[in-house]
């Protein structure tokens, strides 16, 4: 008995050790991350054919036992889904694979949205919610496994099918919204171009197009050859000053923001007009406000030469004034334009609009010169001839329109014998064509942020 317990205490030690050395179970067994990539995304559906959507899965320790071998299941959530069942097509789907063939990443559910119904058109937004389950093996039974085992987030994403964008059904009421590009610091998108065009056809003998607009022109020139001016005046000595003569080509840029309104009675030439390509006599009476930067400076400038005042100007006779090499003036000016010679080319189909329209004919243009006091302003007016030309390229699935512009000023500067009057304006814009009846549809976003 006595050796028996001596034994036990022997033994007592090895078993305490081998316990303490014992391997711990794993502190995370059973647990693993699957989830998806986001938890929303935004599909615009189209109205000809089907969108391929692909939603992506992220999944990590899920190799290890005992979870390798358990399975995914990703399901559409009918309860929370307004998209009907009939709307959408699975293709890829994720179901019954197991945790060990998943990727950490680029585990794709693809799916068809089906094109919109020409019937039952959709009008307003609708979702397709996708969720999933993780299922393990007990007793050669399925079952979901703890959602607690899945430390990854989201766990559900709702995807939100935008109604499909219409093609234009016509070109007669559009309004347009895009961007002016400018392109005197080069071919760069500027400022909101937005315009509003009626055209009402002709029925036996006329038709009438009218519309607002705002965009922004520019237009840039140069002397071309070097101009003499006077730089500056320095003191010279107690009693004297020498100024200073430079060469230089000016250049003088003219960005205007404009706003303007326009009227054009439409009248057929029946012999240049067939199905699709319209022509009419079309006058066109034009008014605009424009905003104009003028901003002029001097380049290549060079001091060819200085003098006393003594020398070239003896007393009594005034000192030239000095010429800033650069400047920048804001103005307001008021165009009003007589286009009596007026054509416009209309040709449409149901792939394509082309509207090219000029004119010749008057300009009254009124500029600011000065004030007569504090608080009035006097405004010069100028009679010329001008011409104009513009140009619509729209595209009716996507509404995109391209448009082009340019106006200039004939006739010659009565102060300066050999100098004509121009003064071109560019306009080139890239835009979004929409029907005047879906316009509260596009302001109402706009007047909400």
């Amino acid at each position: 008995m006595k050796q028996k317990l001596i034994f036990l205490l022997l033994l007592l030690p090895a078993a305490i050790l081998a316990q303490n050395n014992a391997p711990l179970p794993a502190q995370n067994a059973g647990k693993y991350s699957i989830a998806f990539k986001k938890d929303s995304d935004t599909v615009n559906r189209s109205g000809a054919k089907k969108e391929l959507v692909e939603v992506e899965l992220l999944a990590s320790d899920v190799k290890a036992d005992p979870v390798k071998d358990y399975k995914l299941y990703v399901s559409v959530d009918e309860n929370k889904s307004t998209l009907p069942k009939g709307d959408y097509e699975i293709l890829t789907a994720i179901d019954g694979t197991t945790l060990n063939n998943l990727k950490t990443d680029k585990n794709f559910v693809r799916f068809f949205i089906k094109p919109d119904n020409a019937k039952d058109k959709q009008v307003k937004d609708l979702k397709l919610v996708l969720n999933f389950s993780v299922k393990k093996t007990v007793n050669n039974k399925e079952e979901d496994d703890d959602t607690e085992n899945n430390t990854g987030k989201p766990l559900e994403i709702t995807i939100v099918i935008k109604p499909a964008e219409q093609p234009l059904d016509n070109y007669r009421y559009l309004g347009y919204l895009g961007t002016n590009f400018d392109m005197v610091d080069g071919v760069q998108a500027n400022k909101l171009y937005f315009a509003l065009n009626i055209l009402i056809p002709e029925t036996k003998k006329y038709g009438i197009s009218v519309g607002v607009y705002g965009n922004r022109t520019m237009t840039q020139t140069d002397t071309s050859t070097n101009t003499t001016f006077t730089s500056r005046i320095e003191a010279y000595g107690r009693d004297s000053v020498i100024y200073f003569r430079d060469t230089a080509i000016k250049m003088t840029s003219r960005i205007s923001d404009n706003i303007g309104a326009f009227f054009s009675p439409l009248i057929p030439i029946p012999f240049l007009t067939d199905d699709k390509l319209k022509v009419y006599y079309a006058p066109n009476f034009e008014f605009i406000w424009r905003r104009s930067k003028i901003e002029s400076k001097f380049t290549n400038n060079n001091t060819y030469k200085k003098d006393t005042a003594s020398n070239r100007y003896p007393a009594g006779v005034a000192l030239p004034l000095v010429t800033p090499l650069s400047t920048k003036v804001n103005q307001n000016i008021y165009d009003a334009y007589l286009g009596l010679l007026g054509v416009l080319f209309r040709f449409e189909t149901d792939d394509i609009s082309i509207r090219l329209s000029g004119a010749v004919g008057i300009n009254l243009n009124y500029m600011p010169i000065g004030g007569l006091s504090s608080t009035s302003i006097v405004y010069k007016r100028n009679t010329n001839a001008y011409f104009q030309g513009r140009l619509f390229i729209t595209e009716p699935t996507t509404g995109l329109t391209l448009g082009a512009e340019v106006s200039n000023l004939f006739g010659k500067n009565d102060k300066l014998s050999g100098y004509s009057n121009a003064q071109p304006y560019y306009n080139v814009t890239l835009s979004k064509a929409f029907n005047l009846k879906n316009l509260a549809t596009i302001v109402k976003p706009l007047s909400n942020r």
